[in-house]
């Protein structure tokens, strides 16, 4: 759990400490069990809030076979799609396009599964990387995407994606 542990100190602006525990993480690996997919999942978005590179491309490879699915968990709340972390992981790359085909397969997954919140979550990202991207059109379609995600951040109360779309 010390990579989810990463990822709270990172979403509360502690990132020196979400940082250590990233460092961490890396040098000792996930264990081989439930929660390795997951694990992963999350160091893929501390590698995309990090602009970590190497962890990019090396997580890139080992979340490739579970593209279709979404993660696994013994909580009771909608998992989210690997693809989702794929794309991040593309965007962080600068491959656009690939991070354009996950995000695209990730909405899917998410519409499928009924999870409006991972949904949200994947448009707003979507809509980050279109903007860093600027091919014509993009920034129109960011600007969809992001109206898409906030009307269901503030129909959910989720308050971090609905401040992220407005900064965006």
């Amino acid at each position: 759990f010390r990579v989810f542990l990463a990822l709270m100190y990172s979403s509360s602006g502690l990132d020196d400490e979400a940082r250590k525990q990233a460092h961490l993480v890396t040098a000792t690996g996930l264990p081989d069990d439930l929660y390795w997919l997951g694990g992963r999942c999350w160091q893929a978005e501390l590698a995309y809030r990090y602009d970590d590179r190497d962890q990019a491309q090396e997580l890139l490879g080992l979340l490739e076979p579970h593209a279709w699915v979404a993660v696994g968990s013994p909580m009771p709340f909608p998992s989210p799609s690997v693809a989702h972390h794929m794309g991040l992981l593309a965007a962080t790359l600068g491959r656009y396009d690939e991070a354009q085909a996950h995000f695209t397969r990730a909405a899917g997954i998410h519409e499928r599964l009924g999870s409006p919140n991972w949904l949200a979550r994947t448009r707003m990202e979507w809509a980050a990387m279109l903007l860093r991207r600027r091919d014509a059109g993009d920034t129109d379609r960011a600007r969809d995407l992001l109206d898409q995600a906030l009307a269901t951040a503030v129909g959910l109360g989720l308050g971090g994606v609905e401040r992220r779309c407005r900064r965006l």
